[in-house]
């Protein structure tokens, strides 16, 4: 079975860099770019992308708008917004769900996974889901 394929959209390139190598340590094939426009093209030239990570601000446009023009790009695929912000207001049939920064290595790899998982489906849109780990409950909104 062929790898997972994973859009990460990060402005800053250590962090980008730290979460490729993360992500691939999953076994998640990580495609990073760190502008919306190059998102638009990567999604646009490589539709077998199933999720998203997408940072909320950029240098070159908003990433909650990003996520709008991902989806029309793209219906199927999931989406994370990860932000150091406050969310604000979410609209769930676009992104799946938030990251809060600073999160743990732990919890990356614990949502990417269900996330991606074929056999499991998610929530309805809205749901909220939750994922024990050894350190404690992961939420988040489906």
């Amino acid at each position: 079975m062929s790898k997972q394929r994973v859009l990460l959209v990060e402005d800053d390139r250590w962090t980008r860099a730290f979460l490729t190598d993360v992500l691939s340590e999953i076994e998640v094939d990580v495609v990073a770019v760190g502008t919306t426009a190059a998102a638009i093209d990567t999604l646009t030239a490589q539709p077998g992308i199933r999720l998203a990570l997408v940072d909320r601000i950029l240098p070159d446009g908003d990433g909650r708008k990003l996520c709008y023009d991902l989806k029309k790009i793209q219906p199927t695929i999931h989406i994370v917004q990860m932000s150091s912000h406050p969310a604000g207001e979410v609209d769930v049939d676009v992104i799946h769900s938030i990251l809060d920064k600073p999160f743990t290595i732990e919890t990356l790899e614990c949502l990417v996974l269900t996330l991606l998982e074929e056999d499991n489906e998610p929530p309805a849109n809205g749901a909220r889901a939750s994922i024990e780990t050894p350190s404690g409950s992961i939420e988040f909104i489906c």
